[in-house]
Protein backbone atom coordinates (compact mmCIF):
# COMPACT_ATOMS: atom_id res chain seq x y z
CA UNK A 1 0.00 0.00 0.00
CA UNK A 2 3.03 2.57 1.00
CA UNK A 3 3.61 2.73 -3.04
CA UNK A 4 0.37 3.66 -4.11
CA UNK A 5 1.47 6.85 -2.26
CA UNK A 6 4.83 7.02 -3.04
CA UNK A 7 3.84 7.08 -6.42
CA UNK A 8 1.58 10.14 -6.33
CA UNK A 9 3.41 13.94 -6.88
CA UNK A 10 3.35 15.35 -3.33
CA UNK A 11 0.65 17.63 -2.21
CA UNK A 12 1.94 21.39 -1.42
CA UNK A 13 0.93 24.47 -1.31
CA UNK A 14 1.81 27.23 -3.97
CA UNK A 15 2.77 30.53 -2.11
CA UNK A 16 1.47 33.91 -2.24
CA UNK A 17 4.93 34.94 -2.92
CA UNK A 18 5.55 32.65 -5.52
CA UNK A 19 6.30 34.95 -9.18
CA UNK A 20 4.87 31.76 -11.19
CA UNK A 21 1.57 31.45 -9.12
CA UNK A 22 1.20 35.32 -9.88
CA UNK A 23 1.79 34.66 -13.84
CA UNK A 24 -0.73 31.97 -13.74
CA UNK A 25 -3.34 34.44 -11.28
CA UNK A 26 -2.98 37.11 -13.63
CA UNK A 27 -4.05 34.84 -16.90
CA UNK A 28 -7.22 33.35 -14.95
CA UNK A 29 -8.52 35.77 -13.12
CA UNK A 30 -11.05 36.71 -15.40
CA UNK A 31 -12.05 33.57 -16.75
CA UNK A 32 -13.90 32.24 -13.46
CA UNK A 33 -16.59 30.34 -15.35
CA UNK A 34 -14.17 28.62 -17.29
CA UNK A 35 -12.49 26.52 -14.81
CA UNK A 36 -11.43 25.49 -11.61
CA UNK A 37 -7.97 27.70 -12.13
CA UNK A 38 -9.51 30.67 -12.01
CA UNK A 39 -11.39 29.83 -8.79
CA UNK A 40 -7.65 28.78 -7.48
CA UNK A 41 -6.58 32.11 -7.82
CA UNK A 42 -8.68 34.21 -6.01
CA UNK A 43 -7.51 32.44 -3.34
CA UNK A 44 -3.62 33.23 -3.68
CA UNK A 45 -4.60 37.69 -3.41
CA UNK A 46 -3.82 40.06 -1.31
CA UNK A 47 -7.20 41.13 0.11
CA UNK A 48 -8.01 44.36 1.57
CA UNK A 49 -7.85 43.19 5.41
CA UNK A 50 -4.82 41.05 4.57
CA UNK A 51 -3.24 44.80 4.12
CA UNK A 52 -4.67 45.99 7.23
CA UNK A 53 -3.75 43.76 9.65
CA UNK A 54 0.24 43.64 7.94
CA UNK A 55 0.24 47.60 8.41
CA UNK A 56 -1.37 47.23 12.03
CA UNK A 57 0.97 44.85 12.93
CA UNK A 58 3.70 46.39 11.40
CA UNK A 59 2.81 49.88 13.50
CA UNK A 60 2.24 47.91 16.82
CA UNK A 61 5.69 46.19 16.52
CA UNK A 62 7.49 50.12 15.67
CA UNK A 63 5.61 51.63 18.54
CA UNK A 64 6.26 48.59 20.85
CA UNK A 65 10.18 48.76 20.10
CA UNK A 66 10.16 52.85 20.53
CA UNK A 67 8.28 51.96 23.97
CA UNK A 68 10.82 49.58 25.04
CA UNK A 69 13.75 52.47 24.42
CA UNK A 70 11.55 55.32 26.16
CA UNK A 71 11.18 52.73 28.97
CA UNK A 72 14.76 51.82 29.00
CA UNK A 73 15.78 55.87 29.46
CA UNK A 74 12.57 56.55 32.13
CA UNK A 75 14.91 56.25 35.10
CA UNK A 76 17.11 59.36 33.31
CA UNK A 77 14.15 61.52 31.76
CA UNK A 78 10.56 61.16 33.83
CA UNK A 79 9.08 62.34 30.44
CA UNK A 80 10.24 59.25 28.71
CA UNK A 81 7.64 57.42 31.42
CA UNK A 82 4.81 59.54 29.94
CA UNK A 83 5.58 58.60 26.42
CA UNK A 84 6.49 54.90 27.22
CA UNK A 85 2.63 55.23 28.39
CA UNK A 86 1.41 56.54 25.41
CA UNK A 87 3.63 54.65 22.73
CA UNK A 88 2.36 51.35 24.78
CA UNK A 89 -0.99 52.40 24.76
CA UNK A 90 -0.79 52.89 20.90
CA UNK A 91 1.08 49.39 20.41
CA UNK A 92 -2.03 47.44 22.28
CA UNK A 93 -4.48 49.26 20.40
CA UNK A 94 -3.29 48.56 16.88
CA UNK A 95 -2.28 44.94 17.85
CA UNK A 96 -5.83 44.84 19.37
CA UNK A 97 -6.77 46.26 15.78
CA UNK A 98 -5.19 43.92 13.97
CA UNK A 99 -6.66 41.01 15.99
CA UNK A 100 -10.13 42.28 15.63
CA UNK A 101 -9.94 42.79 12.05
CA UNK A 102 -8.22 38.94 11.24
CA UNK A 103 -10.51 37.18 13.59
CA UNK A 104 -13.81 38.73 11.77
CA UNK A 105 -12.26 38.54 8.84
CA UNK A 106 -11.12 34.92 9.05
CA UNK A 107 -14.43 33.36 10.22
CA UNK A 108 -16.51 35.06 7.17
CA UNK A 109 -18.02 31.53 5.60
CA UNK A 110 -16.28 32.52 1.61
CA UNK A 111 -12.67 32.80 3.37
CA UNK A 112 -13.16 30.26 6.08
CA UNK A 113 -14.17 26.88 3.65
CA UNK A 114 -12.48 26.60 0.42
CA UNK A 115 -14.60 24.56 -1.91
CA UNK A 116 -11.73 21.87 -3.42
CA UNK A 117 -12.60 19.45 -6.16
CA UNK A 118 -12.93 16.60 -3.81
CA UNK A 119 -13.97 17.74 -0.84
CA UNK A 120 -14.41 21.35 1.17
CA UNK A 121 -11.65 22.89 3.23
CA UNK A 122 -11.51 24.38 6.54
Amino acid sequence: MSNQYEERSPLHCTYKFDSNAAEIIDKNIDDVDMGAAAVEAGHHQFFGWHKAVLICMIVSLCTCGMAIFCGICAPCSPSCSLIFSILAFVSFITSAGALGVFFFAAHRVDIRFVQGLVATYE
